[in-house]
């Protein structure tokens, strides 16, 4: 009995030896917010000052030294992050993560993203600045954090090797982001599909390009001194060629992507002579899908000629977003179209060849090589045309009978981005932040400018293509003929831009902007919902301050829903029969309805079914399952479907599986409506008082481990129920479904708002936390500020920070 005792004895030491041992191996992963760091290659030390939320206020002597820090402390808190961005754009994840992922790295080195990178880097190395200087002092410091830093977890548990960081990584981070906006492959081929299978009479009641009714960014030029006169906008012609489905696979490829997608955004500045203290204040809130960590970080750097509070992207050197003592920087998506897909025509005598105009041409072949963990590598090629590679390989959809070639602006012209976002970043006047936001090719952006002089300005951002006045982008076009070509870009000047407009303030919320000298540039542009909402507020108020700026930014009111709800309530309320007590509740409750979607609400429980029952009614018999989900996530639903639903004449309406009856709106509207109430009964119980918008409406910041359910509690953050919806401004996103849940998906991934009579207390807020170390106090912190709708300040006032700092780090020169 002693001899097992004793070993019983024995075994507790060595499992608590281990426990202590593993409790002290894991504070020594976590980010160092105290003490000392030696740092070879800097000038001079730099002191760092981590706030409450763990925000780095980076003390340097030199711009070069801060950046230093600024990358060290930056892969402390998100090396994971990074190292899967610059994967996920170089088509290099099955390295580490398996098999599973081949399909999504051979369409990303398809696209030729790393190709285009490692080009723009050969040009980007022929030229002199402080642009390139920075971004590789940046680089220095992420990269001496990985020699000398602890692991990060997910490196140890996936089995990630160490690479160091180069400007090639920057490039391909930024090429997954441009992709991540390009709607193309989610809508044209679902848009084909529908035309070829059941004509274009389906087709014509679907909002294509955009509602000629609905509102538009104003243009405003007077500064520069362009006019804009009235010459016609273009027109497309309706001529079409057709090909089966790719919707499903390029949605389900990018599903599969564990690095969120950049989606929307809203973003307003208001002129001084609209503002209660006779500043420019600046609200934005960039709208991306949900991760955990959330995709920005941010930093405050302090050196003897330069300070500047921004949010910066994994890996990216320069804040996208930020402002200074002088000027305000914020992004919206532009959702300009740009990827055309082409039909070409191959030599079947010479399987090299392709037809360009009247001859043949030999395709460009790039061999590319997949490295698979536990696997064989994959090689395969790439053939290219004039256009761009041949996609049908990664899509097997398209077949083999038509070859399909892309041709994407962003892989046509040298990213200067590090110069752009160098310009906007350091910009001391508003000429350099207009050069800096002519200088971004792609993605498409809105850059939003304010400064302390009272400036205010609107860029749309991109190399525009001038297509041909027949040709609609929306459809695979002729690739053979070269009469369906972009015929070159349009110069800055053309881009849609605003400064110092009469209104008094710029906004956008992706929506279409208006022409500039007769000429629409058309795109995937959000609705009007939350421009119809932000301009409505904006015009109504003139001595805006951060209260009320806050108030709006947190504001969760539909300008739209509202009148689809009345439309489906006058149909049924005048035409059904034997309503129950609980669907004439639910009349009462739509009729009264403001469109809020506070979490208490009832309203939007009951609407949000409803409008999804009647879509499903209307389309789902020619779509199927498959493709009415994949519509549902399209910004063709999004535009749509108010639109349908006040049409009484679409053919949408009728059910193609009824051949002896054919269904009117007024049909699907009532059927859809008590469809749905007996649904809700049957989810949420026969008492409405529980159908709160809390009950159905939930986010969950996902890890990329948190697909495994083990883990899911670990590196997940969440579920919280929250307020806010769909196309409101507090846009917290989701797509329509069967179960009546609407997991939220996207949204704010940080709101802020800047000030410029006090810029030194500007307010922020992230969704989970500054930290993507699951061990770092700062992992979630910011959670339920973040649902409950509350901000921290942005401090840049030193004497405050010393007083409330949390710890402070110094990077020692050896």
């Amino acid at each position: 009995m002693r001899i097992i005792k004793n070993i019983l004895l024995l075994l507790f030491f060595f499992i608590l030896l281990a426990c202590l041992g593993g409790y002290f191996w894991l504070q020594t992963q976590k980010p160092k917010y105290n003490g000392e760091v030696k740092y070879y290659g800097l000038n001079e030390d730099v002191e760092v000052k981590f706030d409450e939320f763990g925000v780095p206020h980076i003390y340097a002597s030199s711009r070069t030294d801060a950046f230093k820090a600024l990358g060290y402390v930056h892969a402390q808190e998100r090396l994971f992050q990074m190292e899967m961005l610059r994967r996920v754009g170089a088509g290099r994840l099955s390295e580490i993560l398996g098999k599973d992922f081949l399909e999504i790295d051979k369409f990303f080195r398809t696209l030729g993203i790393e190709e285009h990178a490692k080009t723009s880097v050969e040009e980007l190395y022929k030229t002199k600045g402080e642009h390139l200087q920075l971004a590789e002092a940046y680089l220095d410091g992420i990269n001496t954090y990985i020699e000398n830093g602890p692991t990060p977890l997910e490196f140890y548990i996936i089995g990630i090797p160490k690479e160091a960081y180069t400007l090639t990584d920057v490039h391909n981070s930024i090429g997954y982001m441009a992709f991540s906006f390009a709607q193309a492959f989610k809508t044209e081929p679902l848009i084909e599909k529908i035309s070829k299978k059941y004509g274009k009479d389906y087709v014509k009641d679907l909002v294509i390009n955009w509602d000629k009714d609905a509102a538009t960014i104003p243009v405003y030029f007077k500064d520069n001194g362009i006019k804009v006169d009235s010459m016609p906008a273009i027109e497309y012609a309706d001529s079409l060629e057709l090909m089966e489905s790719v919707t499903e696979t390029i949605t389900t490829l990018l599903d599969g992507v564990p690095v969120p997608p950049f989606l929307g955004s809203n973003s307003w500045v208001v002129a001084p002579r609209k503002t209660e203290n006779g500043k420019v204040i600046m609200a934005n809130d960039t709208h991306i899908a949900f991760s955990q960590p959330s995709v920005w970080y941010e930093a405050h750097i302090q050196t003897p000629d330069f300070k500047y509070y921004g949010n910066f992207l994994a890996g990216f050197p320069y804040a996208l977003v930020g402002h200074s003592d002088h000027h305000a920087i914020g992004l919206t998506m532009f959702e300009n179209d740009d990827i055309d897909l082409y039909y070409e025509k191959l030599n079947l005598d010479d399987e090299s060849q392709y037809l360009a105009d009247s001859n043949w041409l030999e395709f460009k072949v790039r061999q590319e090589e997949i490295k698979v963990k536990d696997g064989a590598a994959v090689a395969f090629e790439v053939k290219e045309t004039r256009h761009g590679p041949i996609v049908n390989e990664v899509l097997p959809e398209l077949g083999n009978e038509k070859s399909v070639s892309a041709w994407w602006v962003y892989t046509k012209v040298n990213a200067i981005i590090l110069e752009a976002a160098y310009n906007l970043m350091f910009a001391d006047d508003i000429s350099i932040a207009r050069k800096g936001a002519s200088q971004i090719h792609g993605p498409g952006l809105n850059v939003m400018y304010g400064d302390v002089n009272g400036n205010i300005a609107w860029w749309a951002s991109a190399k525009l293509p001038i297509r041909p006045k027949h040709v609609n982008p929306k459809f695979i076009l002729d690739g053979a003929s070269g009469k369906d070509d972009a015929l070159g870009f349009y110069n800055f000047d053309m881009n849609p831009q605003s400064e110092n407009p009469p209104s008094g303030y710029v906004y956008s919320a992706n929506n279409q902007p208006d022409s500039v000298k007769g000429v629409y540039h058309y795109g995937y542009y959000i609705p009007e919902d939350r421009a119809v909402r932000i301009m409505e507020m904006l015009d109504k108020e003139d001595s805006w301050n951060v209260a009320k700026m806050k108030t709006m930014i947190l504001d969760d009111v539909s300008p739209v829903y509202p009148k689809i709800a009345q439309e489906i309530v006058s149909v049924v309320e005048s035409t059904a029969n034997n309503l129950n007590a609980t669907e004439r509740a639910c009349i009462d409750l739509l009729e009264k309805w403001d469109g809020s979607h506070a979490q208490a609400d009832i309203a939007p429980t009951v609407f949000h079914h409803v409008f999804y029952k009647t879509l499903a009614f209307a389309m789902k018999d020619e779509l199927g399952e498959k493709d009415f989900d994949t519509y549902l996530k399209t910004f063709i639903s999004r535009r749509t479907n108010a639109l349908l639903i006040a049409n009484d004449t679409s053919i949408w309406w009728d059910d193609i599986n009824t051949e002896k009856m054919q269904e009117s709106r007024n049909y699907v509207l009532i059927h859809a409506f008590k469809e749905a109430i007996t649904e809700l009964e049957t989810q949420l119980g026969s008492d409405m008082n529980e159908w709160q918008w809390s009950k159905v409406h939930s986010i969950e910041h996902a890890h990329a481990l948190g697909k495994v359910e083990a883990l899911r509690g670990i590196f997940n953050v969440g579920p919280y129920p929250i307020a806010g919806g769909t196309e409101v401004i507090n846009n917290q996103g989701f797509i329509w479904n069967e179960s009546g849940k609407y997991e939220v998906t996207w949204g704010p991934a940080m709101r802020r708002i800047i000030d410029y009579s006090d810029y030194e207390n500007s307010i922020s807020v992230l969704p989970t936390g500054q930290s993507g170390n699951v061990l770092s106090p700062h992992y979630s912190d910011q959670a339920e500020m973040y649902v409950n709708g509350e901000f921290r300040k942005q401090k840049m006032n030193r004497e405050e920070i010393v007083q409330t700092s949390t710890g402070t780090l110094y990077l020692r020169k050896d």
